[in-house]
C-alpha cells in the first residue's frame, strides 16, 4: 500500500507499521515481563492473553478455510494442521514449514504445473 500510494518512502512507513513497531511493542512488553514474572496477577494476565492469541488463531484459520470447503485437499491440509498443532503438541512454526511445501506441490500437481 505504501509503495502505491507514496514510493519508497510510503513503502518503509508501511514495513516500519506493520513489523517494526509491533516488534518494538513486544520487546518493551518482554522487558516489563521479566521484571515481574512472578507475580500471579501477571501470570493471569498473560494467561487471558494466550487464550484471546489462540482464539484469534482459531478464527482466523476457520476463516481462510471457508471459501476453500469445496476443495477436500484443502480441508485435508487444514485438519493436519490443526492435528499437528493440537494432538502432536508441535510449535506452529515447525507445523508451517511442514505442510506448506508439501500443499504447494499437491495444489501444483492438482493444476498441472509442474515441469
Amino acid at each position: 500500500m505504501g509503495a502505491k500510494l507514496r514510493g519508497a518512502i510510503g513503502a518503509l512507513a508501511a514495513l516500519s507499521g506493520f513489523v517494526v513497531i509491533p516488534c518494538a511493542g513486544g520487546f518493551a512488553f518482554g522487558a516489563l515481563y521479566l521484571q515481574s514474572a512472578k507475580l500471579p496477577v501477571v501470570q493471569n494476565i498473560l494467561g487471558g492473553v494466550s487464550a484471546v492469541a489462540a482464539g484469534l488463531l482459531i478464527a482466523t484459520g476457520v476463516r481462510l478455510l471457508m471459501p476453500h470447503l469445496g476443495r477436500p485437499v484443502a480441508v485435508l491440509f487444514a485438519a493436519l494442521a490443526f492435528a499437528g498443532i493440537v494432538f502432536t503438541e508441535l510449535p506452529l512454526l515447525v507445523v508451517l514449514l511442514g505442510l506448506a511445501p508439501l500443499s504447494i506441490a499437491v495444489a501444483a500437481v492438482q493444476t498441472g504445473r509442474v515441469r
